[in-house]
C-alpha cells in the first residue's frame, strides 16, 4: 500500500515537537512492515528538516504558507505522481487540504487526531463540519480526543479507532531495572504536555 502522510511542520521555532518525534519515530516502522510511506509537509525547509534527511524517510516540503490555495494543488500533483492510495493526515491545514484532495483523487482519507484542542478556532469548526463526510477514519490518540472527534470530524463516519504505539526504550533504558523490565521489551509510551497556543 502507497501512503502519504500530510503534516502541517515538524516542530516550532527549530525544536521538533511530539508529533515530530511521532512521524520520526513511527514511519521507518511501516516501512520496515512494507508499506510504501511517505512523509509530505506543507511548510518551508527549516532547521529541522536536516534531522529527517539523515533518514531513509521519502519526504518533500511543500514550502506554502498556512492558508495558502496553492497546497491543495500540490498534494494532489504528489497523490496523482505516487499513485497514492491513503492519504494520513495530521495537523489543521493538513486535514483540510488533505481531505479536498482526498476527494478529487478518489483516495481515503484517515485524519490523526492529536489533541483535544481547547482553543479550536472557528474557522477549523467550520472546516471540520463541511469536510467531516470526507472523513474515512480518526485515529485519536486517548479516549478523550475520541470523543471530540466523534463530535467534529466524523459524523457520518463510523470507524473511530485508538492508537497506541509502541517504542523501543532506546535512551531510557537505564529505567528498565526500576520498572523490572525485561532487557529486551517494548513499552507502550505516552507522552503528553499542557496545551500551549501555536500557529
Amino acid at each position: 500500500m502507497r501512503v502519504l502522510w500530510i503534516v502541517d511542520h515538524l516542530g516550532y521555532g527549530g525544536t521538533i515537537h511530539g508529533a515530530g518525534k511521532h512521524y520520526y519515530n513511527t514511519i521507518p516502522k511501516l516501512i520496515e512492515m512494507g508499506i510504501d510511506v511517505s512523509l509530505s509537509i506543507l511548510r518551508c525547509r527549516d532547521q529541522l528538516a536536516p534531522l529527517f534527511e539523515e533518514t531513509d524517510i521519502p519526504h518533500i516540503h511543500l514550502n506554502r504558507e498556512k492558508f495558502d490555495p496553492r497546497t491543495l494543488w500540490d498534494i494532489i500533483r504528489v497523490i496523482r505522481k505516487g499513485k497514492i492510495e491513503l492519504l494520513y493526515v495530521h495537523g489543521y491545514g493538513a486535514a483540510n487540504f488533505g481531505r479536498i484532495a482526498g476527494m478529487i483523487c478518489a483516495v481515503p482519507v484517515i485524519v490523526h487526531a492529536h489533541d483535544h484542542d481547547q482553543n479550536y478556532p472557528f474557522y477549523q469548526k467550520v472546516a471540520d463540519w463541511f469536510l467531516r463526510f470526507l472523513t474515512h477514519g480518526v485515529i485519536p490518540i486517548s479516549n478523550s480526543v475520541a470523543c471530540a472527534s466523534r463530535e467534529a470530524l466524523v459524523k457520518a463516519v463510523a470507524l473511530v479507532a485508538k492508537s497506541g504505539w509502541f517504542h523501543d526504550l532506546g535512551e531510557f533504558s537505564r529505567d528498565r531495572k526500576f520498572w523490572s523490565a525485561p532487557e529486551n521489551s517494548t513499552w507502550p509510551l505516552t507522552i503528553g504536555d499542557f496545551p500551549t497556543p501555536q500557529e
